[in-house]
């Protein structure tokens, strides 16, 4: 699981200096994990937090060697929310296991895999980070270190028993790969009524079928207006009438 976030009281002198740190009513919260700080009276923060503050208000900087390819894909915006989204994954057969492990690569924030099964002897024809020696163990958690091996900068967790829907609002996103239609709707409805919305993503797979439903609130716009794939070609000229005639050049192919 993720680092608890500790609250301290920080009291500022008159003279400008800081004392403090009684855990009462927290006038400024600080996370293990990184260096987000909340200052929620305006005070100071504690000695030697001042760089971190300024660090966290910054813009998250993205290393441009290490994912360009990513970069020209999916734009720098979209990669800035990637990398603070912290998502969940619940059901680790083979479908699950690939989504993990794509998302891991992707670069995330964090992933928490649930799984309340054990892996059986049936569950090596799907998932290829099982082995025999991971029968009868959980399923999430015998995933774990082969994923972090993927990407050590992802924070990797699990959670083994029910799931609740108010755990959801921990996530930016969830993916169920494992999950009753009862209890899909009602952890859709929860997903789509919190503020903000919580992207909810339900999949399966049926031998050489498979399905998926995206529910990413209220306001999400949907522009592809037939889901065919963009036609591609070389442009030859373009006139000024209209509406303009686009002539393209022959694909010789």
């Amino acid at each position: 699981m993720l680092p608890r976030k500790r609250a301290f009281v920080v009291e500022v002198e008159e003279d400008g200096a800081v004392r403090g740190g009684v855990l009462k009513k927290p006038n400024c919260v600080f996370s293990s994990s990184s260096a987000e700080v909340v200052a929620l009276n305006n005070q100071r923060p504690p000695e030697g937090m001042e760089r971190e503050v300024a660090n966290w208000k910054k813009p998250m900087e993205i290393d441009e060697d290490l994912h360009s390819r990513q970069l020209a894909v999916y734009g720098r915006e979209t990669m800035r929310r990637l990398f603070a989204s912290n998502v969940l994954v619940s059901g680790l057969q083979g479908l699950g296991v690939e989504i993990a492990k794509n998302l891991v690569l992707a670069g995330v924030k964090s992933i928490t895999l649930h799984d309340e099964g054990s892996v059986e002897l049936w569950d090596l024809s799907s998932n290829f980070y099982f082995s025999e020696d991971d029968v009868g163990k959980n399923r999430a958690s015998a995933c774990v270190q082969k994923l972090q091996e993927l990407n050590s900068a992802v924070i990797i967790s699990t959670i083994t028993t029910a799931l609740s829907k108010e755990q959801l609002s921990n996530f930016q996103a969830v993916v169920f790969t494992d999950i009753g239609l009862e209890t899909a709707l009602e952890f859709d409805d929860y997903c789509r009524d919190h503020e903000p919305p919580i992207a909810f993503i339900k999949s399966e797979v049926r031998g050489l079928f498979g399905s998926v439903f995206c529910d990413f609130g209220p306001s999400f716009t949907v522009v592809d207006v037939d889901g065919e794939e963009p036609h591609t070609g070389i442009i030859a000229s373009i006139n000024n009438d209209n509406p303009a005639l686009v002539c393209c050049v022959d694909d010789e192919s």
